[in-house]
């Protein structure tokens, strides 16, 4: 992935939703103690045993939405550029006509089937499908 300078942070992947984050910091022996996990994940939601930065409920589904919304707009804003730009095809007309279908092909409007044959000299052929 080209990000282009922009940097999305990915440290709340693995989490799916709140309870996982909370989950994630507690610990066996908490657990072991103190026999409850909504007890566990309400002290782990107090940063009690967190080293460094602990996220609210509030923070962590702000932060997700932000993430999600930076990812959305970074896929959204970025044009297409197509494998055909800025090749020389003179030398191959079946070249040429991929590079015609390319955006259509890319955009949903066309769907292209290649159909492949080849003979050995023994006479045997080998053949089959590209579906683009």
């Amino acid at each position: 992935d080209d990000l282009e300078g922009e940097y999305i942070d990915t440290s709340l992947d693995p989490f799916p939703n709140y309870d996982a984050y909370l989950d994630a910091h507690i610990s066996s022996k908490d657990l072991f103690y103190l026999e409850d996990v909504e007890l566990a994940r309400k002290l782990a939601s107090l940063g009690i045993q967190s080293q460094g930065d602990f996220l609210q409920k509030e923070e962590f589904e702000q932060k997700k939405k932000e993430i999600e919304e930076a990812i959305k707009n970074k896929n959204s804003n970025q044009p297409k550029s197509l494998a055909s730009a800025g090749c020389n095809l003179t030398h191959s007309v079946f070249l040429q006509e991929l590079a015609k279908r390319e955006e259509n092909v890319r955009n949903g409007k066309m769907t292209t089937i290649i159909f492949i044959r080849y003979k050995k000299k023994g006479g045997n052929e080998i053949s089959g499908y590209i579906d683009l």
